[in-house]
């Protein structure tokens, strides 16, 4: 192998006269500058000499850029790889930048402006060096750097980018902007679909005229709305090892249509950014997980491994968090930031909330619960996601009182959204060979403004059957609801104590001490993985107190059909 002197550069173009034109510049710049015709020539290169940088093109003949670009980063240690190409897709770039290519520039490009692209890559990567694979922190001036250019990171549309600035301009004529919406079907299909909401709506006719649903939405709720949907539909193709996209396609999907009917309510003169703010809600995740991919795999270990929620996890390494990153994005584009400021705020606890002045907190607020509605509707979380449930203060507050009618009206919107049909609905519940799931009663001694706690369990993978406070004397398998409700309401249900083991309470952490002597007890916020875990081990209890009977020669006392059903061993997580 030969040794390396100063950065050595290897560009790779079947364009000859381009690759000598840039070999030159990259040259007087202090680079040392091979050359290759096609990826079959680059790869043997790669194998004699240790490359600082690779430059490749993409549309080559014999071995193409973007095959030798992936066998480039299987290698360890790797040069960077950068990517010069005239082809302008960007899910293409967005799936070499996820795979690892360290950036995706087009032609023509400026000699210059890539060395200096080199140059400070190279400096990044020594900065980054000692993070590795195993970074536990990362440097807000890092973040800050890498944000700069987001374009691959989250692409939105050409169509969305032109309604976007079409709006600012006086240029936004109705027929204009109807005929750039015309290029983008997916996009046409929400604004139709949000113009005859009941929110844009009202008891107006359903309209199919593009510029009349413009003309209900308003030009400057266009240009959110294209800017939202766009971002949503560009991770549709999206693969990570640590996340599933489709789920996270769906929620955001959900949360949107959640904010749309949270607004039917909702007492708010200006409701501007708030559909924006509920579909981009987790896609700043997005954005650090592929700016930062091995990070991310590292965060959701340690999350499979801790319980944890993967926010506690990012709040430890990084600096702004993920609705953060999205506000900041949505500064990038253009908007306001009376249209991304309720991001900024929406993964602070609700308790901090009351800080904030209004209309802003009601705006958070409405935030938080179109996204919690979103998940409740698709009926599934992630292990490492935070359990939230919505205060009723809260919802007195938004001037929500059928919860459950508004999951299943959101639920039901979702399944008639076109593209949605293409998202595999893949869950992570409880199956078992097509047995039943396990039956557990449910009691609620909280408030019934909001009761979500039966939707959390089915999305679990309990089967939920609610029960009078009576049965807590018994030893069926019972999770009670005591969310913001003293221990002494308990007690008197209880009688002697002796099914202490089979009683799973869950509580606010104000409250969770008194419960301890009471039964299993957990508290929410807490992670999917922590409730699970409860679950999980109350109902092995029950299961074990039901072998000793059996096995003593006792029949069971349990209630019938509301016994457990799962078989012995079997694990809720």
């Amino acid at each position: 192998m030969l040794n390396k002197g100063h950065d050595r550069v290897l560009l790779v173009d079947d364009d000859l006269e381009l690759g000598r034109g840039l070999a030159h510049v990259l040259s007087s710049e202090g680079f040392i500058c091979d050359r290759a015709a096609n990826g079959t020539e680059a790869s043997a290169m790669l194998a004699e000499t240790d490359y600082d940088v690779l430059v490749t093109d993409l549309r080559m003949p014999i071995l193409n850029g973007h095959a030798l670009s992936v066998a480039t980063l299987r290698k360890t240690p790797r040069p960077l790889v950068v990517i010069l190409t005239a082809v302008i897709e960007p899910r293409l770039a967005a799936d070499l930048l996820i795979r690892g290519v360290d950036d995706v520039l087009f032609k023509p490009v400026s000699a210059t402006h890539l060395a200096t692209k080199l140059k400070a890559l190279l400096v990044r990567r020594k900065v980054m060096e000692p993070y590795g694979r195993t970074a536990t922190t990362v440097s807000a001036a890092d973040l800050e750097a890498r944000l700069a250019d987001v374009r691959y990171a989250l692409p939105v549309s050409q169509v969305a980018l032109e309604v976007i600035r079409l709006t600012g301009t006086e240029e936004a004529s109705m027929s204009a902007l109807a005929e750039v919406l015309s290029r983008d079907p997916s996009l046409t299909v929400e604004v139709l679909r949000l113009a005859n909401s009941h929110f844009y709506a009202g008891s107006a006719a359903k309209t199919t005229d593009i510029e009349q649903a413009i003309v209900r939405i308003g030009t400057r709720r266009l240009a959110e709305i294209a800017a939202a949907t766009s971002a949503l539909v560009g991770i549709a193709g999206r693969r990570f090892t640590w996340l599933d996209t489709s789920l996270l396609w769906r929620q955001s999907a959900a949360a949107g249509i959640a904010m749309s009917l949270l607004l039917e309510h909702a007492h708010l003169s200006d409701h501007g950014g708030l559909f924006v703010s509920a579909l981009t809600h987790d896609l700043g995740r997005i954005v650090l997980g592929t700016l930062y991919p091995g990070i991310y795999e590292l965060l959701a270990r340690s999350c499979a491994a801790s319980g944890e929620t993967l926010l506690v996890e990012e709040d430890r390494c990084f600096p702004s968090r993920h609705c953060e990153v999205m506000a900041s994005i949505l500064s990038k584009w253009g908007f306001p930031a009376t249209v991304f400021q309720p991001l900024r705020h929406s993964l602070s606890g609700y308790e901090a909330l009351s800080n904030l002045g209004e209309p802003l907190r009601t705006k958070v607020e409405l935030c938080k619960a179109a996204a919690f509605l979103g998940r409740l509707a698709v009926g599934r979380f992630e292990a490492w996601d935070l359990v939230e449930p919505i205060p009723g203060s809260v919802l007195a507050r938004l001037n929500v009182r059928a919860c459950r009618d508004l999951v299943s009206r959101t639920r039901a919107n979702l399944a008639r959204i076109d593209d949605a049909g293409k998202q595999p609905t893949t869950s992570d519940s409880v199956s078992s060979g097509g047995t039943a799931p396990p039956n557990v009663g449910y009691v609620s001694l909280a408030s019934r403004r909001g009761d979500f706690l039966p939707g959390i369990l089915e999305s679990l993978g309990l089967a939920v059957e609610e029960a009078e406070p009576e049965c807590l004397a018994t030893d069926r398998y019972v999770v009670v609801n005591c969310l913001d409700v003293p221990a002494k309401r308990l007690v008197p249900y209880i009688g002697s104590g002796l099914f202490a083991d089979t009683r799973l309470i869950v509580t606010d952490s104000r409250h969770l001490d008194d419960y301890k002597s009471l039964g299993t007890a957990v508290s929410v916020p807490a992670s999917c993985a922590a409730l699970r875990a409860a679950c999980d081990g109350v109902a092995r209890a029950q299961l074990a107190k039901h072998e000793r009977t059996q096995s003593q020669g006792y029949d069971f006392h349990g209630s019938g059909a509301n016994s457990v059903r799962c078989p012995v061993g079997r694990s809720l997580g």
